[in-house]
């Protein structure tokens, strides 16, 4: 069953289900868990749970944030475009980019 766009699982099935269920999330996923029909916690992946902790907490100490510095905020707490950029990151880290000379020549 899916609630607002998340997977949504009773607690007595994800409980006979443990470890499939966190294989599902370990790769940027969120799961709800109810219990009688209410949702009672969420399951997420932990670097998606310590950057919206960190941005939360940003927030926070920020109220008065200038245009660019909320859109980055909303980019990363964007799953898809949060994923774009670790995917990017992770490219350039084990080199599978081109530079734009050689893009271009």
């Amino acid at each position: 069953m899916y609630m607002n766009g998340v997977q949504t699982i009773d607690s007595s099935i994800f409980r006979n289900n443990l470890s499939s269920y966190l294989e599902k999330v370990s790769t940027g996923g969120v799961m709800a868990i109810s219990r009688f029909g209410q949702k009672k916690a969420i399951l997420m992946d932990s670097l998606s749970f310590k950057i919206q902790s960190t941005l939360m907490g940003l927030l926070d100490k920020f109220p008065n944030l200038t245009e660019r510095e909320e859109e980055t905020l909303n980019i990363l707490m964007n799953k898809k475009s949060r994923q774009n950029l670790i995917n990017a990151m992770r490219d350039i880290e084990t080199g599978s980019v081109v530079s734009s000379n050689e893009l271009f020549t």
